[in-house]
Order: structure tokens, then C-alpha cells, then sequence
């Protein structure tokens, strides 16, 4: 099951939480809403102990302080997922092609279910060939 304990079938965030995560942006960038919980999932996951959930949760929570808990788990899933499915395509970026493409099944199903809107949009931080 590589869903969230916490997702369920009605969302679990407000129009306050979706304005928190707007304020901090979406994109690639230090402190984009993305940056930080990909940077919250590579804190959070060891290769030898696995994925620890209250890590991540607690990074996610410092971090973005006005979304709330039950919101913030959310993304406990899609942490879960991209660490158990995409762990090689992520190894040296969250925000390269691949990894985002990994990640996609899950942030557009189990993730915009779970929040209730969908959820901001990393973009790929490689340069495109011109």
C-alpha cells in the first residue's frame, strides 16, 4: 500500500494551508513549498534504517509552520512513495527530469486527494537543450 496512513477519501486541508504553501512558491528554488519537502524526505531517509516517518513530519512542520498537521501528512505519502519508487531516479536531484516523472502517479492521484487541491508544481532544474 503506498498510501498515506492519513489520506483518505476527503480532503485534509483548508483554503489556510493552500494559502501557506502559495506564500512559500512553487518551482525548484531554496525555499520553494517543493524544495522543502523534498529536502524534509532526504533528512528523513536513511539507506541502511529506511524512511523515518516522524523525521520527515516534524521537517515538514519546522519548516512550514502555518500548515497544519493533519495537512502536513499529506505529503508523509508522497515521502513514502519516492522513497520506496524512486529512490535511483532521485539519488542526485528531487527536481531532475526523472524523478519528478517518478513521482508524478502519486502527487496527481493520492496527493491532490489527500490535500483537496492540487498540489504546487516543482519544476525540472535542468536547463532545457535550446
Amino acid at each position: 500500500q503506498t498510501r498515506s496512513r492519513l489520506a483518505s477519501d476527503k480532503p485534509n486541508c483548508t483554503a489556510d494551508d493552500e494559502a501557506a504553501m502559495q506564500e512559500l512558491g512553487a518551482g525548484n528554488a531554496d525555499g520553494s513549498f517543493p524544495s522543502l519537502v523534498a529536502g524534509c524526505g532526504k533528512t528523513a531517509f536513511d539507506l541502511f534504517k529506511g524512511f523515518d516517518d516522524g523525521k520527515f513530519v516534524g521537517c515538514v512542520q519546522a519548516k512550514a509552520a502555518k500548515v497544519t498537521d493533519v495537512c502536513s501528512r499529506c505529503f508523509l505519502g508522497a515521502a513514502q512513495y519516492g522513497a520506496k519508487n524512486c529512490a535511483l531516479q532521485c539519488m542526485f536531484s528531487w527536481c531532475s527530469t526523472g524523478c519528478l516523472d517518478c513521482a508524478k502517479e502519486y502527487t496527481d492521484g493520492p496527493l491532490a486527494a489527500c490535500l483537496g487541491f492540487k498540489p504546487l508544481r516543482a519544476e525540472a532544474c535542468e536547463k532545457k537543450e535550446e
